[in-house]
């Protein structure tokens, strides 16, 4: 068989993680960080390479063939094996070709099935330059993978690299508000109340750009049901909820209660079980002395979330502002 090319040697061996998909992964070479993952539905790009061996999960890998290292007398056993196999089977298989060359750079898009699943699941987890070694059953890989797997060689194993991971539009102004929110939080953290809501806006605005794009493709028939485009609005519903808590504070600290019980209420009309919501809108109700509607808001916040201390203490003070 074809060995696999030894990893590169800035690489750092970590320890295996084995998923609830039932398959393990090690990273050999890490060349970015979580931030740069892949999205929902992103075009990926990569590299692999595809053997079968036995399923044994080691730290120490032989250079080589990037597999882990056996004793003398195993891997004499395993030669052996693999060599009668191959003769049974040389009259059946043409073995050379069959496997795909790590050279060779694959194209797909995340979530729409295009992928096989622990490929996928794994390329969820990988920036762009990472490589990785999974070890998987054979019976987790769709289709028959190949031809030389024994009772000894009851594992696939699979170096891949990925090489690079190509943003959708959605993608993009998704990211693009990410980076506003994480720059109006640092504004806000020194107190720059004015240029942390006026960060958190445009993120909004970037947010619902997608989100409008979302449903264009919807409307379009592109991928109506497909798991991408509903984590994708996830994430976007979640981000803008996110956004007009935000800016609710920073109208809170700048003394404007009206703007934030505003803020808030958008935030509730997308996620009516938000406590935090909530909660700052009845300390904006509060602000406003309107007593009766910031009570409201904070029992129906404790209903939701009953194990708060906080929100019962603010309660008892309200009923004893209201009743003074």
């Amino acid at each position: 068989m074809k060995p696999a090319s030894p990893p590169s040697k800035r690489h750092s061996l970590q320890k295996w993680t084995t998923n609830a998909e039932g398959f393990s992964t090690l990273l050999i070479d890490a060349a970015g960080g979580a931030d740069s993952h892949p999205s929902a539905n992103a075009v990926v790009h990569f590299r692999y390479i595809l053997w079968s061996g036995p399923g044994v999960l080691t730290n120490t890998y032989d250079e080589a063939t990037c597999t882990p290292k056996q004793s003398q007398q195993e891997q004499q056993e395993q030669q052996e094996q693999q060599e009668q196999q191959e003769q049974r089977e040389e009259k059946m298989y043409e073995i050379k070709g069959e496997q795909p060359s790590l050279d060779a750079l694959h194209r797909a898009r995340m979530g729409e099935q295009q992928l096989q699943p622990i490929l996928e699941h794994t390329l969820r987890n990988m920036s762009p330059g990472d490589t990785k070694i999974i070890c998987a059953p054979v019976a987790l890989w769709i289709g028959t993978p190949l031809h030389c797997v024994t009772t000894t060689n009851t594992h696939l194993w699979v170096r891949i690299n990925l090489v690079a991971a190509d943003e959708t539009g959605i993608q993009r102004e998704m990211k693009y508000a990410t980076e506003l929110k994480a720059k109006g939080g640092i504004l806000f953290a020194t107190e720059n109340w004015d240029q942390a809501a006026a960060c958190y806006k445009e993120a909004l605005g970037w947010v619902l750009k997608g989100k409008d794009r979302l449903i264009k493709n919807k409307e379009r028939g592109n991928g109506a049901d497909t798991t991408a485009t509903q984590l994708a609005e996830k994430e976007a519903d979640t981000l803008r909820v996110l956004c007009h808590l935000n800016t609710a504070s920073c109208h809170l600290n700048n003394g404007k209660p009206r703007r934030a019980v505003s803020r808030c209420t958008r935030a509730l009309t997308i996620d009516r079980t938000s406590t935090k919501g909530l909660a700052r809108r009845a300390k904006a109700y509060k602000m406003l002395r309107l007593y009766d509607q910031a009570l409201d808001d904070l029992r129906e916040a404790f209903r939701i979330d009953p194990k708060d201390e906080v929100l019962a203490k603010k309660i008892k003070k309200i009923t004893c502002i209201k009743r003074s």
